[in-house]
């Protein structure tokens, strides 16, 4: 089970992650030219991991009692990947 610290940590990292990502979806949003290809997937890609790995943090916060093993591996599973993503550099819009 994750303590109410540990939960207000990954929130407010969660909302960095977001905020992050609005960012470089903005850097998309130029009124010049149409985005390359890659940059968009990037930002798509960067949503489906902030989505998954708020849903499996979601999972484990709604089942404190019962076996939470694979929900732990699930959640730090997408957390590490969403990380991972986040740190790599957009492609150039």
């Amino acid at each position: 089970m994750i303590d109410d610290a540990a939960a207000h940590r990954f929130e407010a990292q969660f909302t960095l992650w977001h905020k992050e990502i609005e960012k470089r979806e903005a850097r998309l949003l130029t009124p010049e030219r149409a985005p390359r290809f890659a940059a968009v997937l990037h930002v798509d890609e960067l949503r489906v991991l902030l989505a998954t790995a708020r849903a499996r943090f979601e999972a484990l916060q709604a089942n404190p009692t019962g076996p939470q093993d694979l929900l732990t591996v699930q959640f730090e599973l997408a957390w590490k990947e969403l990380a991972a993503a986040i740190g790599r550099r957009m492609p150039r819009p």
